[in-house]
Order: C-alpha cells, then sequence, then structure tokens
C-alpha cells in the first residue's frame, strides 16, 4: 500500500530556511543540574517538551558529555565493569583480535589535522576504543567510518570508557544495523540515499531535475559517508556536535529519520551553488568537501532539520528504505 506523506509547497518548504529560530530558555533544563540530567525519566518527569526545545537551541559544552553518557547508558546493555573486561580482553592478545590490522591502519589516519590526535597515546585510545568495540560485537566488529566518529566522540567526552559506551549507543541504536553488512555492499546508506533522492524530487524540484540532467544516479545521490559517518565527515565540529546532541541526547525521538532530515537541510542551504554546477564530477566533488559552505548559521540548520518531523516521517522512510534495499 502506498504511503500517504504531507503535501509541502516548494515555497513553503523554502520559507522553513528563512525563518528565524527562536531563541529558548534554558534555565528550566539547566536547573536539574550537571552532575545527573535524568535522561531515562525525562518522558514521565513532563520535562520532555522544554528538554527537546533546549537540546535543539544548544546543549552548553558543561552538559553535552552528561546527556549523551546518560542517554547512552539508559539505552544499551551496560555494565561498569564491562570496559575493563573489554580492555583486558584486547590487551592480552591484540595479534589475535580479526580487526586489528584494519585498525591500525586506519588510526594514524584519523582527524590527522587535530593536534590532540599527533599524540601516541591518543591514538591508542583510539585504537582501544574501536578493539573493544569490535569484540563486544563480533557481528559488526571494524567498518569503515568508525574511526572519525570514535575520534569526534574522544574529542567530546572526558574518557575514553565514556566514548566507548556513546559510540555503543550510536552503532547499536542509532545507525541502522545494515549499514555494518559489508558483505551486501553497503546495502543499507546506498538505500538512504535512493530514499533521500525521493524527498530531493519532492521537495527541491529543481534541483532534483539537475541531478537528473547531470546523470547523477540514485544510490550517488550524495557520498554514502554522510551517513557512514553520521556527519562526521561531512560537517564541521560545532555543526557535527549540535547534530549529534539530538541524535544521542533526546530521548524517544527517531534518530535515524532526523539525520536523513539533516541531509535534506543541508542540500536545501546549498541548493543554489549546487545548481551552477555542470557534471557530475563536480556535483560529487562539492557534496564531497564543500557542503558545510552552505551552513550559514548551525542554529539555521538545526532548525530546518527539527521542522521536517511532520513532512519526512519515520512510517515514510521505512517504507521507502524498503522498498529502495529491495532495488539494490
Amino acid at each position: 500500500a502506498k504511503v500517504e506523506e504531507p503535501k509541502l509547497a516548494s515555497n513553503r518548504f523554502s520559507r522553513m530556511f528563512t525563518t528565524a529560530s527562536e531563541t529558548v530558555p534554558k534555565n528550566r533544563v539547566e536547573a536539574m543540574g550537571t552532575s545527573t540530567v535524568g535522561i531515562a525519566n525525562l518522558a514521565q518527569s513532563g520535562v520532555s517538551g522544554p528538554f527537546v526545545k533546549f537540546v535543539l537551541d544548544g546543549v552548553p559544552m558543561k552538559m553535552r558529555a552528561k546527556i549523551w553518557l546518560e542517554s547512552a547508558q539508559s539505552s544499551i546493555h551496560y555494565s561498569p565493569e564491562d570496559f575493563s573486561m573489554l580492555a583486558a580482553e584486547y590487551n592480552s592478545n591484540p595479534d589475535d583480535q580479526r580487526y586489528l590490522h584494519d585498525i591500525e591502519m586506519d588510526t594514524p589516519r584519523t582527524l590527522t589535522n587535530n593536534v590532540y590526535f599527533r599524540k601516541e597515546k591518543n591514538q591508542d585510545a583510539l585504537a582501544l576504543l574501536l578493539g573493544c568495540f569490535a569484540i563486544r560485537n563480533k557481528d559488526i566488529g571494524y567498518c569503515q567510518g568508525f574511526n572519525i566518529i570514535a575520534g569526534y566522540l574522544l574529542l567530546a567526552m572526558p574518557t575514553t570508557e565514556q566514548a566507548f559506551w556513546v559510540f555503543c549507543f550510536l552503532i547499536e541504536k542509532v545507525l541502522p544495523t545494515s549499514y555494518f553488512t559489508a558483505e551486501h555492499d553497503w546495502q543499507g546508506p546506498r538505500a538512504d540515499t535512493i530514499v533521500l533522492r525521493h524527498y530531493i524530487q519532492a521537495l527541491m524540484p529543481r534541483l532534483g531535475a539537475h541531478l537528473d540532467e547531470l546523470d547523477v544516479l540514485d544510490e550517488q545521490t550524495v557520498p554514502i559517508n554522510w551517513f557512514l559517518t553520521a556527519f562526521a565527515s561531512t560537517l564541521s565540529v560545532e555543526a557535527l556536535f549540535r547534530v549529534w546532541d539530538v541524535v544521542l541526547g533526546i530521548p524517544g525521538q527517531n534518530q535515524q529519520v532526523f539525520l536523513l532530515h539533516v541531509a535534506i537541510a543541508l542540500l536545501k542551504l546549498n541548493e543554489d551553488e549546487l545548481l551552477k554546477l555542470d557534471s557530475s564530477a563536480a556535483v560529487y566533488d562539492y557534496m564531497d568537501r564543500k557542503m558545510a559552505r552552505g551552513v550559514v548559521t548551525i542554529d539555521g540548520l538545526i532548525q530546518a532539520s527539527s521542522r521536517l518531523g511532520p513532512i519526512v516521517t519515520a512510517k515514510s522512510v521505512e517504507k521507502r528504505r524498503a522498498e529502495a534495499a529491495k532495488s539494490l
């Protein structure tokens, strides 16, 4: 059966990107304190509405790590002693670990422009995090893009262990499991690029027609690293952490769909520049290297992405995702 979607005229969609974002008072949420936020109990406490607005308006740096960690620990299989056990297993016989070679190859290549990763001990922390995850999730192991995600989490979280738990949450619960089955030739993210192309045609018909004219394939609409890395390979660190505030910090939200909202918003913000390009190669290069240029304000990106919820719904995305996967 066809999934009906809310109709939205292109001009109304465009206005979403010019409406000034509202400032949301933070005192009500900050009053909960920074030692514990109570992520698991927000829905029952009646604070979930203000908390969502608080996150969308920008989580203060002093609260970010606590919010991400609480959200992770309330959502995944977690035991305080697990990380120590995994680290001991990793360190006891690392040569026996299936993914060690790939991890060792990628670790020195991670965020090379960041001074943090020029220190050997921090590269070791990255390798440890990735190795522990591969042991915990033997069916997933180590996949393309994990090092970039983990690298940014190490920058955001106070300890390697805390970064590990947030990484587990992002990979195990937020991103679709189909993203990390390499034997299926990255079917999951490729399917999502096809889904994204549908929404481009519906919401940005000029851009959709331009991509068709340049023979940009549906499954190559955007680089799959957009989805594989949850935008870590695309956005500035400030914009990235604001996106992750939403997908890691807001309980009960469909985080997978929000990432698609971000992709749509990014394309809209860059639409004028994309329409100037005259070849598929130029489009691929721009999307791979220059998309952050169109983000005039980070608030604008987040607010525009959040407003897509009633338009690009979880139900319609899941339906189209299943159809796209069958076509690959």
